[in-house]
């Protein structure tokens, strides 16, 4: 990695679980008996892309036509492959579904702007409410780009139906982990009353913290085998595009879940009308890093795509722009 395929890289895998996986993924393959050379760092990565294994769904460094008995001993990953990815038409449906996914990185920065800036409302309280905010928003940020795609669809969703009159919850277990996620996400969005019912803002907060409260144990009442609930609660952004609001974010972990707490879930869920098997709407969705990227031929890294600038070129327009900028 240099000053040219670094940003190349920060740029593709722009989440702590992408990048880390890849680097993971890399050594791995670097470190077999076989001699491995590559044009650059960034054919390497657009090889990365093109090998995706469905049985662990990630993607990795697979040789083509490679048995177990029958390995190759060397590796060579010569220059066009990110010419061909950059310039592929799923590249292009890729940053476009990618798009959604950052409302879910606004969010996160919204709640580490002022955890870093010590202007969060709680977080001086108890270091018990420091920690929750703290790991909710780690968990957040450990989601990958692709995992952020689908969360933030949901998130939009939600907050276009949200009503203004009255409370809107949106529950989410991640569909690309498999039949056991280990992180539930409940998004509740609460509108202020206007009746007056709360004499100051702080009053409606406090409400709303435990009302949060109160859906992440019914949540737990209902999928009593996930380990743990991020917890996010708003006004609906929808009808306060002009006001001054406000968000919490709750982390609930229990490690050992009780037949008596199970029954105190039992009791909010009953008293609240939620988690109910025939009152709960059951939505699925599906997505793919690359849209289509098994239907779509040739595949990515295929000389059709590629264009006729190669590295060394490539390197030297991308040193006239850096010195093109200020500073």
């Amino acid at each position: 990695m240099d000053d040219f395929t670094l940003p190349i890289i920060l740029k593709e895998l722009d989440t702590i679980t992408d990048f880390v996986g890849y680097l993971t993924e890399k050594e791995a393959f670097f470190r077999t008996d076989r001699y491995v050379r590559a044009a650059g760092e960034e054919e390497l990565l657009a090889y990365y892309f093109r090998c995706f294994d469905e049985d662990t769904q990630r993607f990795t460094f697979k040789i083509e036509g490679e048995k177990r008995d029958d390995r190759c001993s060397a590796v060579y990953i010569a220059e066009g492959f990110w010419e061909g990815l950059t310039t592929h038409p799923q590249y292009g449906l890729k940053k476009e579904e990618d798009r959604i996914s950052y409302l879910w990185d606004r969010l996160i920065e919204q709640f580490t702007k002022h955890m870093l800036a010590g202007t969060s409302t709680r977080e001086s309280l108890s270091p018990e409410n420091n920690e929750n905010h703290e790991g909710g928003v780690r968990l957040m940020a450990l989601e990958s780009r692709i995992e952020r795609r689908g969360l933030a669809r949901q998130l939009w969703d939600a907050i276009e139906n949200a009503p203004s009159n009255r409370p809107a919850m949106r529950a989410i277990l991640q569909s690309n982990r498999g039949e056991n996620p280990k992180t539930g996400y409940l998004f509740l969005q609460v509108p202020v009353p206007d009746r007056g019912e709360f004499k100051e803002y702080n009053s409606y907060r406090e409400f709303r913290k435990n009302f949060l409260h109160s859906y992440c144990i019914a949540m737990k009442g209902k999928f009593p085998n996930l380990p743990c609930i991020v917890g996010i609660a708003m006004e609906p952004p929808k009808h306060y595009r002009d006001r001054s609001t406000s968000e919490d974010i709750l982390l609930w972990e229990v490690e050992n879940w009780s037949p008596e707490m199970q029954e105190q879930a039992d009791e909010i869920r009953n008293e609240l009308g939620i988690f109910q098997d025939e009152k709960m709407k059951v939505g699925r969705y599906s997505t793919q890093e690359f849209p289509e990227i098994v239907k779509r031929k040739p595949a990515i890294g295929s000389s059709k795509y590629s264009t006729s600038a190669n590295r060394k070129e490539r390197r030297r327009k991308a040193a006239i722009e850096r010195r093109k900028k200020p500073g």
